[in-house]
């Protein structure tokens, strides 16, 4: 006896969707300019790149874990990692 589960879109699902697609487009729009060399932006920022390194570490640590708290399977079944991840 098999049962046949069949997936819906939930609303979480739509959401993370949205969330990439507004990822993506500020990856295009403001940070792709930052490869160009001669850049205004690249140039602005060329004095302070080594504060930009920990700062984007930072950021990009908080757009990979945010998703993972959000989660109910890993909060119930992780419930110490969930809390760390959190702090962190």
């Amino acid at each position: 006896m098999s049962i046949d589960r069949t997936r819906s879109i939930q609303a979480k699902h739509v959401f993370f969707f949205c969330f990439g697609l507004l990822t993506l487009f500020v990856v295009l729009h403001n940070e792709l300019p930052m490869v160009n060399a001669q850049s205004p932006a690249r140039q602005h920022f060329a004095k302070v790149t080594w504060w930009l390194i920990p700062h984007g570490i930072g950021g990009a640590l908080a757009l990979l874990l945010a998703p993972l708290q959000f989660s109910n399977r890993q909060r119930l079944r992780y419930l110490r990692l969930h809390h760390i991840l959190g702090r962190l």
